[in-house]
């Protein structure tokens, strides 16, 4: 009888619960996990934490308890545990009890072989964090060290020996390190949440080095507004042109760019998926951070490339096809939502009553350039105020007060004089939007107003908040209008503050059509 072949059974031992289910999707949040189990060792430990796709942990795995100064690992207990948790990706940190957060050459090289073993495993490395003493960590992918491209090793598997360990080890404890100034940070930044796609090339938050808009407004004038499907498609014809002629304008490669970022939501699924797939394809081509931006944190950004000065905290009014918020802008990505539409955004009511009385689409530029002509008091339309918060806002009403004032001139055999309606419809909306502002200035005690989104370029509107805000000795602030429409400048913007607080997004990024203000995915 032929000897029988053993069977081996594989199991993952259970790991000690971790202190936190919290998502580590940047470095903040790693060490809020991590920091009370690690902050209590008096010697070197290197620690894998498996992750999920999401960048939930899983567990946690101590690897190796060294010295003060150093710690052996293997590469093979490393992936052994990660491959048994069924991890997505992985997040290494250690600590150095001297306190010197500084990577050695060692930690550097153990960085670049366990990124590069990871790919090949099909297990991304995430970051790799070096923590230290009150909270305090060194972090390679928020430092964009992360990987090292001066080192690399073989890709051939039978090249790389798994068994082989490497060494990390703290600097000495009083070895003075002096600290460097980190250069300029250029972001690549792409939009296509709607029917504009559009890339720019943003240095350090403020400065536009290129912003090129491929607009499709004459193709969707066509239909009377846009139509999801079109609009998906020409941006797939569009988005590598638009994003060559960024970097060419920016007088710079890939290789010069510090992060990606994107538009990720809100907007129609399909047009920002496009969007997300370029931005996905080109970091993970140049091995750079992928950052996803919020349009509508976009649009208040916006502000801050063309008002060098403007600094949070202040109120902004964002106003949009889709969108019609006031917000307090606490901090750079902090904002409290004081009140937003009901029903109808300002912007689409403009398209809807600009189609109505024969202007055709995009409304709201239509509707401010015949107003001028337009007598604003000619008619009377009701100005909608919620009970339970005075900030909200509520068009549908107005809108269809205009519809019916149209059907009842018709019905009488009325002409309609369409410059006045238009321009009483605006003033109508101008003075909800300018009314529900100064209230919050006045409750809050602001000295800076701020206005955002497509309907921020209507001059009726800019000119009455400007009015208003002087009479309150308010400082106002408002970009230029090719900034108000939808543009990757002000992503750039948005996503360098969030590339300084170490936000980072993984390959799973997906298109959140419906992604609410303030909210991380």
């Amino acid at each position: 009888m032929a000897d029988k072949l053993e069977q081996v059974a594989i199991r993952m031992v259970e790991q000690p619960p971790l202190y936190s289910k919290e998502p580590m999707n940047n470095p903040d949040a790693a060490i809020r996990v991590m920091n009370e189990f690690l902050s209590q060792m008096d010697r070197e430990l290197f620690c894998i934490v498996n992750l999920q796709a999401d960048l939930t942990p899983i567990n946690m795995n101590i690897v190796s308890v060294g010295s003060l100064n150093e710690a052996l690992i293997n590469p093979r207990e490393i992936f052994k545990s990660a491959i048994l948790s069924n991890a997505h990706s992985m997040m290494l940190i250690h600590n150095h009890p001297s306190g010197n957060l500084t990577p050695s050459t060692s930690d550097i090289q153990t960085t670049a072989r366990m990124q590069e073993l990871g790919e090949l495993m099909g297990i991304s490395l995430v970051d790799h964090i070096i923590t230290g003493r009150n909270g305090n960590y060194y972090s390679f992918r928020d430092k964009g060290e992360f990987p090292d491209a001066r080192i690399r090793f073989s890709t051939r598997v039978e090249d790389i020996d798994l068994t082989k360990g490497m060494v990390t080890e703290a600097i000495a404890p009083y070895e003075e390190v002096t600290d460097t100034k980190e250069k300029d940070v250029l972001i690549l930044a792409i939009e296509s949440s709607c029917d504009e796609t559009a890339a720019a090339v943003v240095k350090n938050g403020r400065e536009v080095l290129s912003n090129v808009i491929y607009s499709q407004i004459d193709l969707h004038t066509l239909y009377g507004g846009v139509v999801p499907e079109i609009a998906s498609r020409k941006h797939i014809e569009k988005i590598n042109q638009v994003v060559r002629k960024a970097l060419a304008d920016a007088s710079c490669t890939l290789e010069d760019i510090t992060a990606v970022a994107v538009t990720y939501g809100p907007g129609l699924v399909g047009a920002l998926l496009v969007g997300v797939a370029e931005a996905k394809a080109i970091a993970f081509a140049a091995n750079k951070p992928l950052i996803g931006v919020h349009h509508i944190e976009g649009h208040i950004s916006a502000n801050y490339i063309e008002n060098k000065e403007l600094e949070p905290p202040f109120l902004c009014l964002v106003v949009s096809g889709g969108h019609s918020h006031l917000v307090r802008v606490k901090n750079y990505g902090e904002y409290e939502i004081l009140g937003k539409t009901r029903d109808d955004a300002a912007g689409e009511a403009f398209d809807k009553v600009a189609r109505a009385i024969g202007l055709g689409y995009p409304g709201g530029p239509k509707i401010d350039r015949v107003s001028n002509e337009g007598n604003p008091e000619a008619i009377i339309f009701p100005r909608a105020k919620i009970a339970d918060n005075v900030y909200d806002f509520s068009f549908s009403g107005l809108k269809s007060a205009v519809l019916n004032y149209l059907n009842g001139c018709q019905m009488k055999g009325i002409d309609i004089n369409q410059a006045d309606v238009a321009a009483s419809f605006q003033k109508a909306v101008v003075d909800v939007l300018v009314e529900h502002s100064m209230d919050a200035v006045k409750r809050y005690h602001v000295d800076k107003f701020a206005i955002a989104g497509g309907v921020a370029s209507n001059s009726h509107l800019r000119a009455a908040l400007e009015s208003a805000c002087s009479k309150q000795g308010v400082k106002f602030f408002r970009p230029s209008p090719i900034l108000c429409t939808d543009n990757a400048a002000m992503i750039g913007a948005a996503g360098y503050y969030e590339y300084l607080k170490g936000v980072r997004h993984g390959w799973d990024l997906n298109a959140v059509p419906n992604l609410k203000l303030g909210e991380r995915i």
